[in-house]
């Protein structure tokens, strides 16, 4: 006969048997959390189909405004690969290291996706590099990128560099 088992097992062995119930039924579901893209967003929105007939009818071709062109690089600002560093704000993260914000544009002549970094140098060395991304960025506009390092914070003078690593 197998010893018995004390109330806590039990409520242990009841807990982990909850916690895998939650897990498969999340996993069944998919587990996504994203919502769902509606009719009303005119990225996805499509046409309905044609309806089959004997004559020809006419084509409807939808009509889109080309999107703004894009400003030229202010040729004062640091700027790499069609992106612009308008202004960078380094800081502590909350948890010793640098982290911060920076206000980036995208001056390409179409939407596009960039990852960055930005170094910081105090008399000539390297004393932190952040790194940020921004999706989808329209031509001509302007986003807030948070940034992050793995570097130790200091509230000291620093200069910094901007690099576009990816634009896509």
């Amino acid at each position: 006969m197998p010893p018995k088992k004390s109330k806590m097992e039990l409520r242990i062995a009841l807990a982990l048997g909850v916690i895998l119930l939650i897990g498969i039924i999340v996993a069944a579901s998919g587990g996504s959390t994203s919502t769902p893209t509606t009719a009303t967003d005119p990225l996805t929105t499509t046409a309905p189909a044609a309806p089959v007939s004997e004559s020809p009818s006419p084509v409807l071709v939808p009509t889109t405004q080309a999107p703004a062109a894009a400003p030229p690089a202010d040729a004062g600002k640091p700027n790499d690969k069609g992106w612009v560093l308008q202004s960078f704000q380094p800081a502590n993260d909350g948890l010793g290291n640098f982290g911060g914000t920076a206000r980036i544009t995208n001056t390409n002549d179409s939407d596009k996706t960039g990852t960055f970094t930005i170094t910081l140098m105090r008399n000539g060395s390297q004393v932190g590099a952040l790194q940020g991304s921004a999706n989808q960025v329209s031509p001509g506009k302007t986003v807030t990128v948070q940034l992050i390092s793995q570097d130790k914070y200091s509230a000291d003078p620093v200069t910094s560099d901007f690099q576009t690593n990816i634009s896509y």
